[in-house]
């Protein structure tokens, strides 16, 4: 069984350097390195194409023919942009402030840069994606044809905490009912809401109800589980998920990020137990872990290297 990771950072040498540079420990960078490596983060190579290098021996290792990554902040926006023309088993989504100022000509340069999707966070931002200012933004969206990945729930960033950073990050823009508007005026728009909802589960279920161009995709050891009302199994969030979005809105992803962890293998085997224990058929598993990748993204034959 081949798969598709719909959910995963690159993380660079370029992402660290822009965390560091805003860092309130920026002028001791010995301690600051010190605290990244006592949280078991290893700094990656200057190199990102070294980095890619080793995740793609321990993707083989697990059977992953492509994923989606994100560059998840500004500074490796360029980085990501150089990695894919050379590295066709990567698709590059790119982190986006639908406030900034220069929106509409950042758009442009994504997609010149080959970028096939846009990663969205309105509780970093601050921001309700109907807010009326917001609607040249979407048309520009949809006209440019974004996938959008877009973040609801509780945001906890590990990086930016280790970095000393305050959390400024707006809990009223958390719940993914906020989309409704945008994807029914939006059809085009194909929006992706990682995690299932981050813990806004039953808001995620009521949106994919109404809504057909809304996704979810299931990365991360989804603890958010454990603040739920009604006691939940992973693969009970699985089956109810299928019920209501069906086995082709579902995108697998694992959320793998930081060095030395690499791949996270362990969140793919108990996604794969949790749909065998949801009774999902071959059938539905393969569409989840690596069909429904291949049509949302358009890409034709992936080919393992």
């Amino acid at each position: 069984m081949k798969f598709f990771d719909f959910h995963t950072h690159l993380f660079s040498y370029d992402y660290f350097q822009g965390l560091f540079r805003i860092s309130p420990f920026a002028q001791d960078p010995e301690q600051l390195h010190k605290r990244f490596l006592e949280a078991g983060i290893e700094l990656p190579p200057q190199k990102a194409q070294d980095q890619i290098n080793r995740l793609y021996t321990e993707m083989e290792a697990n059977n992953v023919d492509r994923m989606v990554l994100f560059a998840s902040s500004a500074d490796e926006i360029p980085t990501l942009a150089a990695l894919l023309p050379t590295n066709p088993r990567i698709t590059g989504f790119a982190i986006f402030n639908p406030l900034a100022e220069n929106a509409l000509a950042v758009l442009d340069q994504l997609k010149e840069k080959n970028f096939k999707g846009l990663v969205l966070f309105p509780v970093m931002h601050r921001y309700f994606p109907q807010d009326p200012e917001l609607s040249p933004v979407w048309d520009k969206i949809e006209k440019l044809g974004f996938i959008v990945t877009i973040h609801f729930g509780i945001l906890k960033i590990k990086l930016r905490d280790l970095a000393g950073l305050p959390r400024t990050f707006g809990g009223q823009y958390s719940n993914p009912i906020n989309l409704i508007e945008i994807a029914d005026r939006h059809p085009g728009i194909n929006f992706i809401i990682p995690h299932f909802g981050g813990g806004y589960f039953r808001e995620t279920l009521m949106l994919g109800a109404n809504s057909q161009n809304i996704y979810v995709d299931t990365s991360s050891s989804n603890n958010w589980i454990e603040y739920q009302a009604a006691e939940l199994t992973l693969a009970d969030v699985f089956k109810k998920t299928r019920h209501v979005f069906g086995a082709k809105r579902i995108l697998f992803g694992t959320d793998t990020g930081t060095l030395p962890r690499g791949y996270r293998a362990d969140v793919l085997e108990a996604q794969l137990k949790a749909m065998a224990d949801a009774r999902f058929t071959r059938d539905e598993i393969h569409a989840v872990v690596y069909h429904n990748a291949l049509e949302l993204t358009g890409v034709v034959e992936p080919v393992i290297m």
